[in-house]
């Protein structure tokens, strides 16, 4: 089995040097960045490097242009991560004011995942991390439900596999993957009007090996009732 300890502790130490408020955009960020450097490596053996790479490009334009060509890439071998990298997370961690250090902080955890041979452990270390940086900051509540409350409604609906369950303010998806943890396979489908949210979610789901669905949408926009 993997060993997941360095990645996880390298990605809790760079957490607990944040102010609390800051924690889960950087970690947010961190984590899309870690993220595809890991599929474009399980894709193509090696070419996490791209990311290194991108911390020696004379201008911002042609680094973008790396990462975004990565994310194009990701998502042309698997159609159900479309749009999640191009137009949502890759533009997230561009923008954001501390670019190169977010890019360092990815290569550091992503460095102690090498070589990628657990797909599983890697999106049971992803589900975590991302637990991790959303409770930790002013997302709970927000766009993340407690792991505590997830527990209780998941218990309260007595789940049994095969059935389908519907979250339509589905957030970052910890409800939703918690569920098919702990019942088994379920039909499952989310919607959330919050970009970064459905992006973070959709990959979450796609990291832990799960075949449900969220889309982003207004859930109670008429279209969808």
């Amino acid at each position: 089995m993997t060993d997941v300890t360095p990645a996880y502790d390298r990605f809790s130490l760079i957490l607990r040097g944040l102010k609390n408020a800051d924690r889960f955009a950087v970690g947010r960020r961190l984590l899309s960045v870690v993220a595809l450097g890991a599929l474009a490596e399980r894709n193509e053996p090696g070419s996490w490097r791209e990311l290194r790479r991108i911390l020696h490009e004379p201008s911002f334009e042609r680094g973008s242009s790396i990462l975004l060509n990565m994310a194009a890439a990701v998502e042309k071998s698997d159609p159900r991560l479309a749009r999640v990298f191009t137009q949502v997370l890759v533009n997230d961690a561009l923008h954001s004011r501390s670019f190169a250090e977010t890019l360092l902080g990815a290569l550091s955890v992503l460095e102690g995942w090498l070589p990628l041979s657990d797909q599983a452990a890697f999106g049971r270390w992803f589900n975590a991390a991302l637990d991790e940086a959303s409770n930790s900051g002013p997302a709970i509540g927000d766009i993340a439900t407690s792991r505590n409350v997830s527990e209780l409604l998941i218990a309260l609906a007595d789940l049994k596999p095969g059935q389908s369950l519907y979250d339509p303010c589905s957030g970052l998806a910890g409800l939703l993957s918690l569920a098919e943890q702990q019942a088994g396979p379920l039909d499952i489908m989310g919607r959330d009007i919050h970009p970064i949210s459905w992006a973070l979610g959709s990959l979450r789901l796609h990291l832990l090996g799960s075949k449900a669905t969220i889309e982003q949408g207004d859930s109670l926009d008429q279209r969808y009732r």
